[in-house]
């Protein structure tokens, strides 16, 4: 049985705003790939661009953009040729011409004629080279075989985790003795088998010219629609990622697609529906404001869908956003979360949207509502006639009240009329539960029955508050890296939690000193994770998590200490 690894899209759940879809991948986007449905769009460049001579077409069709929508596949066949003949390029300016041979995608496009595919391998492997490089496209999906003929292996890569094609299987039991033997060369090894074990070890050895410096490769940006000349690099990583089957695509092709994609977007005359922001613009930055800003230049451009490319540690991240649906999906070559800068950045120009444009647009006012609710029931159980000696408590959560309040009113004010319905009755409920609380706490309850029925209601929502860090924990067990957990996160929920804990007990007031309590010892158990594990701190060598075990960390809010951030989640 052959070894076929990929790349599997990673789908997580954002922070309100461009939530990352679980369940409805953004379905705006298969409306706009109809343009595709009646029949495959062949795609004009430039093949020279590429090495190679003869015009090698490459089509895009709905499937295509349909798998990118739904996270089943982040790349496809497109991308696969158009990488391959790439790669050609690259190898022929290395000067490893002798080295690297690759398989015309066209020779065997959708072909199950098997003495044409037969033909067209004895061919290519009478050029003598080391390593083949043959994609084949079934099912309009992308497979890719790489093979060794020196070592005598070969590895496969299926977007659809297939094996080989029979065809094919067979075309190359019998292309490559013919090919052996008409070169004159022993066919004592017999037929290339596909390895489960070896994955090319020859092609790191292949490698070693990229490893004192990564390559700058060159190219006509002009070709991809792009003005400026936005640098690709190529290093050992890259290629040995391709030989270990972990990655079989990187930073260099997420760049090059990004670009390619903008080009067609323009030819098909579809540039007002599709933004691509320069992958160059973030390019490995930790710069909040820098990030910050190229956003919102990108994002005043007022397109319905925004492909962002994010390069973190030599891997490729892309960030595909839905602004009219209020829906983002998230791929990552290393499983891994988006980047705390970029999330940051995302959240912070929401709302200067929102109010430059003078509409919520889709984007979801629950979280704000709900927030306010525990804000409330918190600043209520603070006052002194329900609780007396937390004054702090109502402060601290009246402030929160406050911010949460101008925060539902402008969603009142410019969402759409089913949307601001929607906020609207939510925003009654949240009255009306904070009214019920009040009504029965007053004219109900006296002493400590009014205390222990609004201590209650604010503690258990403290809780479910204080308990989003238990996803992030558990990943960071299961990867055994810290690198999802940021240090002064973990650091301030156990100082805030430990001080408002501190509070309670001197207070003599458990409906304090308990949901803090949990939010300290949270907090702690978070610093003694990362003492054990700050070492494997970007480790990539580590097992990533599927999606099953999965979840992203939400901002933790310990609930008398902070307020809300200006997403209306906890942070």
């Amino acid at each position: 049985m052959p070894r076929f690894t990929g790349n599997r899209s990673i789908m997580t759940q954002a922070q309100q705003k461009i939530p990352l879809s679980e369940d409805d991948p953004l379905s705006s986007l298969h409306v706009l790939a109809d343009i595709l449905d009646d029949k495959p769009l062949e795609v004009e460049y430039d093949a020279n661009v590429f090495g190679t001579d003869s015009e090698v077409p490459i089509y895009l069709n709905s499937q295509d953009v349909r798998e990118l929508a739904s996270g089943t596949q982040e790349l496809n066949i497109s991308i696969i040729q158009l990488w391959t003949m790439y790669m050609s390029g690259v190898s022929n300016k290395l000067g490893p011409s002798d080295d690297y041979g690759f398989i015309d995608p066209q020779s065997i496009h959708e072909s199950n004629d098997f003495d044409q595919i037969n033909m067209n391998l004895i061919r290519s492997f009478g050029r003598g080279k080391k390593i083949y490089f043959l994609p084949y496209i079934s099912g309009r999906h992308w497979q890719l075989l790489v093979m060794s003929m020196q070592d005598n292996y070969a590895l496969w890569f299926c977007s659809l985790h297939r094996p080989p094609p029979t065809q094919l299987r067979q075309a190359i039991d019998c292309s490559i003795p013919a090919s052996i033997m008409m070169g004159g060369r022993s066919i004592a090894q017999e037929k290339i088998p596909l390895s489960e074990d070896d994955p090319l070890s020859s092609l790191h050895l292949l490698a070693d010219i990229l490893d004192d410096k990564p390559l700058e490769v060159q190219y006509d940006a002009n070709v991809f629609g792009h003005g400026s000349e936005v640098p690709i690099y190529l290093n050992s990583q890259d290629v040995r990622e391709l030989a270990s089957g972990t990655q079989e695509l990187n930073i260099s092709i997420i760049q090059l697609w990004t670009m390619y994609m903008s080009g067609v977007s323009n030819k098909l005359g579809r540039s007002d529906d599709y933004g691509f922001i320069d992958p160059q613009s973030i390019h490995e930055s930790n710069d909040f404001e820098h990030i910050n800003m190229s956003l919102i230049r990108s994002f005043g451009r007022g397109k319905k869908i925004y492909f962002l490319p994010y390069i973190f540690g030599r891997h490729w991240q892309l960030l595909v956003m839905s602004m009219q649906d209020n829906y983002a999906l998230w791929f990552c070559s290393l499983h891994r979360p988006p980047p705390t800068q970029l999330r940051q950045a995302i959240d912070w120009i929401t709302f200067k949207r929102i109010i430059q444009n003078r509409s919520t647009e889709k984007f979801s006012g629950i979280p704000y509502v709900m927030t306010l609710l525990n804000c409330l029931l918190s600043a209520w159980y603070g006052l002194p006639f329900v609780s007396p000696h937390n004054i702090l408590v109502s402060t601290v959560n009246g402030t929160g009240s406050l911010i949460e309040i101008v925060y539902v009113l402008i969603f009142i004010v410019l969402a759409p009329k089913k949307q601001k319905a929607k906020i609207l009755g939510l925003f009654t409920f949240v009255l009306s539960v904070f009214s019920a609380v009040v009504f029965v706490s007053l004219f109900a309850l006296h002493g400590n029955s009014r205390k222990l029925f609004c201590g209650f209601a604010a503690a258990i929502f403290s809780i479910i508050m204080y308990g989003s860090p238990l996803s992030i924990m558990r990943l960071v067990i299961k990867t055994k890296s810290v690198e999802f957990m940021p240090f002064f996160l973990s650091l301030f929920v156990f100082l805030c939690g430990t001080s408002w804990f501190i509070f309670g007990l001197l207070g003599r007031d458990p409906f304090v000193a308990v949901p803090n309590g949990v939010g300290s010892a949270l907090g702690a158990m978070q610093l003694i994770l990362y003492v054990v594990y700050r070492d494997n701190k970007g480790d990539t060598g580590k097992k990533a998590p599927t999606v099953e075990e999965f979840m992203e960390m939400g901002d933790a809010k310990p609930q008398q200490g902070k307020q809300s951030n200006a997403n209306g989640t906890q942070g």
